[in-house]
Order: C-alpha cells, then structure tokens, then sequence
C-alpha cells in the first residue's frame, strides 16, 4: 500500500495593535486628572494546534491483494484459428503489463468449442465464478451478450467487448474495426474486379453477429448502387470450417452463373 504524506502549511498570524495619542499639557494648566486604569482583561485562550493527521492508505481492491490480476479474455469460438490471433496479442500484452509492475496479469482465455450463444454465456458466467477480475468477449450475439456482461459488472468486474460488439450492454469500450466501413470497401473492391453486372453470394458465419451484420449491410449498401449486380444468397457457416467448405459448395452448384462471392 502506498501512503500519501500530508503536507501542512502553518499560517502565522500577527495582530497589529493601534495607538491614539492625546495633546500634550502646557505649564500653565492644571496637572491632568489621571484617567483610573482598566482592569486587565484575560487575553482569550489559544487555540490548540491540530496535530498532523496521516491521511489513510490507499486502499487496494481485495481482488488484487494476492498481486495477481486475472483477465477472461473469451473469443466466439475456441475452433475458429483467426481468435488465435486475439489470445497471441492478449498474452503478449499481459507479459508486457507483468514487466512493468506492480501486479502480475494472467489472461484466461476462455470460450466455447463451437460458436454458440448460450454456452458463451455459460463461459462468462463460469469466468467471473473462476476469479476473473476483468473481462474481454468478442459477442456471439449483441442481445444475448447484454445479460452476461451486466451480470459480470454487477460483481465488479470491469467488461469491454473486442471484435463484435454488444453496443446495448453497460461494456466499459467497444476495440474493433469500423464494420460498416469494412463492407463498404468490400463492395468497391468486388465491383473493381468483376465488374458492375453479376451474381455474387454472401457468406457468414454466425447470423446476427453485430460485426458481421454490420460488414454485409455496407456491403449491401454499396453494390445497391449498381443495378446490374444481384445478391442471389446469403449462407452461414457458424465459423465451422467443414460447414463453410460445405455451403460454398452447395451454392456454387445451385447458382452455377455465379460470378461473386464476399466472405
């Protein structure tokens, strides 16, 4: 604990007395009748100095008092290899945090296996139940998220989002891209290098994710611009890699005309 020292400044007061003088008496007159004394009066007494007081300590979050400080750090899905990225930057960042002192930061990357909402929100539950401290979610579903991260802040542990948000959750910060202005320049890339007539198709991955509803509705909006290109469907592969391989497939056999995709 640190301790702040008190620094007193001591203020000296000085009373400035006032004398009034009378005319001096000629030879001439009587001698003055001499005015009676005033008794003297008890001067007030003073008032005792305070004694410095030691202003109290800062007091530490009992959270913190083993020196540790545990981050959950829960990606949608723990089988999607683009989160790997997210755990790699979080770990290196924790050591970083570590070096500099004065707590040892842990990162408890946490999630379930496949992208799932409820089972996200059993991750975060079991997060705050296993000692984490703060807490990090890349939401599976904006709405769905609302409910686990009030709850983990109710129990004072400090939440954001990262890669998708919840925007609608009391979340401390949102750290992501612009998704809308990714889908736009998505759209502009595609017409560059198809042209502006064609099929195309979209595919996602976990439908209602806020960061992929927001990539499709700029993509949307910019090729609405050209008529003569046509959104023929839109498929999901709830980031499952096999599932992705699976509807791409599907669709190049349904819309064999196809001459787009925006993943």
């Amino acid at each position: 604990m640190r301790k702040f020292q008190i620094i007193l400044s001591i203020f000296v007061l000085t009373a400035v007395v006032l004398g009034a003088c009378g005319p001096a008496a000629t030879p001439t007159e009587a001698p003055p009748t001499e005015a009676p004394m005033e008794e003297p009066t008890e001067a007030p007494p003073e008032e005792p100095m305070e004694e410095p007081t030691e202003e109290p300590a800062m007091e530490v979050h009992p959270a913190l008092e083993d020196g540790k400080l545990v981050i959950a750090w829960i990606p949608k899905a723990l089988n999607n290899p683009v989160f790997e990225i997210g755990k790699v930057g979080a770990e290196t960042k924790a050591a970083e945090l570590t070096a500099a002192g004065p707590y040892e930061v842990e990162i408890m990357y946490t999630g379930s296996v496949a992208s799932d909402m409820a089972e996200q929100a059993r991750v975060m539950a079991d997060a705050v139940t296993a000692g984490a401290e703060a807490m990090g979610v890349s939401c599976n579903d904006p709405t769905g998220c609302i409910d686990p991260i009030n709850d983990a802040i109710s129990q004072g542990l400090p939440t954001m989002t990262w890669d998708s948000d919840s925007p609608d959750s009391d979340r401390f910060t949102y750290l992501g891209v612009d998704n809308y202005e990714g889908g736009l320049a998505a759209g502009e890339l595609l017409v560059k290098y198809m042209g502006e007539e064609g099929q195309v198709a979209l595919l996602t991955g976990v439908p209602g994710a806020f960061n992929l509803e927001e990539r499709i509705r700029g993509f949307t909006d910019y090729v609405a611009d050209y008529p003569g290109i046509e959104i023929v469907t839109t498929v999901a592969c709830n980031d499952d890699i096999n599932l992705g391989v699976q509807v791409v497939e599907e669709t190049m056999q349904a819309y064999p005309d196809l001459d787009g995709w925006f993943f």
